[in-house]
């Protein structure tokens, strides 16, 4: 068999969101390949794509990225083996681990049936709120992302955010925030609901599928009619939050992400302090104490009040900003709205 090199690595690295990042799962970081598919699985996300490579079992995917990414060659002939896979070309010749046998619970995903198209601003619904989602709190339904079908909303104990929009749903679900970034990356077009798992699909015929959860999501109505006074942001907060994000980079978690080591950030948010007529932007660095370092950028505002403070990620910030320089503020928040985006921070006093 002859497949193509970069056809082969491109269909693969599709599917790599499926990866789990500790194999605990056995093969949920292999590929595993039948009848004329490739499928990935960790039992949060499954990919599933049609694949030139015809063959059936389970490859060891990190030395078969590798083999296909330093390459040369413009094709491989591809032979099975009882225990491995060999790739040869005029240029290289491999040898990779093969398990006959297919043993990741790739039927545990149920079968889509329908598909219905995705409300067309539903990708930037879910990545304006997913970094609200709260990463450890005493309510376990908030470290989801809550879908309706004419809402996306998050929250934890110091925001909430709520962007409006047919999303294409036809009941509400939960998905956790981790499986936001591949359905934004391979830029779905469809979607499907079954039992326990929601499906995306792109215009190739990647199928993404994750898990759904049938917690109650708490009403957040109320919060979000609260009135405040009017405040204009000005439109050079963007270039002082974007200077004290360098300041802000902070200590890293490696985490293994299928084949792939990543350098996760633990924390990396500047701080926004509205004074009175200015709002003040702070970058603080806490790699070690050797490094560390603070950036603070004074902006002026027409602001009368008591002294408000947030953290928030710079580069969500900066999208914001750069869309909506209208908010509110009242005592206890600052509300940011318009007629899809709502988003309110719990405020603290000056650091």
């Amino acid at each position: 068999m002859i497949v193509d090199r970069k056809v082969l690595l491109r269909e693969l690295e599709s599917v790599t969101p499926g990866f789990a990042r500790r194999p605990i799962i056995e093969q949920s970081c292999w590929f595993v390949f039948k009848d004329g598919d490739v499928f990935t699985h960790n039992d949060e996300v499954s990919c599933r794509r049609r694949c030139c490579l015809k063959i059936e079992g389970a490859v060891h995917a990190r030395p078969l990225l590798k083999v296909l990414k330093k390459s040369k060659g413009l094709t491989f002939k591809v032979q099975t083996l009882p225990e491995h896979l060999r790739l040869s070309n005029f240029h290289n010749k491999a040898r990779i681990v093969r398990d006959p046998k297919i043993s990741l619970a790739i039927d545990s995903v149920e079968e889509p049936k329908t598909w219905s198209p995705l409300g067309k601003e539903f990708l930037e619904a879910v990545s304006l709120t997913v970094d609200s989602v709260a990463r450890a709190t005493t309510n376990d339904a908030l470290t989801y992302l809550h879908i309706t079908p004419e809402k996306v909303e998050a929250g934890n104990d110091g925001e909430l955010c709520r962007y409006r929009t047919a999303t294409g749903l036809t009941e509400s679900i939960l998905i956790k925030p981790d499986v936001v970034t591949p359905i934004i990356q391979a830029d779905v077009k469809k979607v499907s609901l079954t039992k326990d798992w929601i499906h995306f699909k792109d215009r190739s015929g990647l199928l993404i599928s994750c898990r759904r959860y049938h917690e109650a999501f708490p009403d957040t109505s109320k919060i979000f009619e609260a009135k405040g006074n009017r405040l204009t942001l000005p439109v050079e907060l963007i270039g002082a939050i974007e200077r004290a994000n360098l300041f802000a980079k902070r200590n890293y978690n490696h985490v293994l992400r299928g084949t792939v080591q990543c350098k996760i950030p633990t924390d990396q948010r500047v701080s926004i302090v509205l004074q009175e007529n200015k709002v003040k932007v702070i970058g603080t660095s806490t790699i070690d104490e050797k490094l560390k370092g603070e950036y603070t950028e004074f902006v002026d505002v027409q602001y009368q009040g008591p002294p408000m403070c947030f953290k928030k990620d710079a580069d969500w910030i900066s999208r914001i900003v750069r869309r909506y320089t209208e908010c509110q503020v009242t005592p206890e928040r600052l509300i940011v709205r318009t007629p899809k985006l709502a988003h309110v921070f719990v405020v603290d006093g000056e650091e």
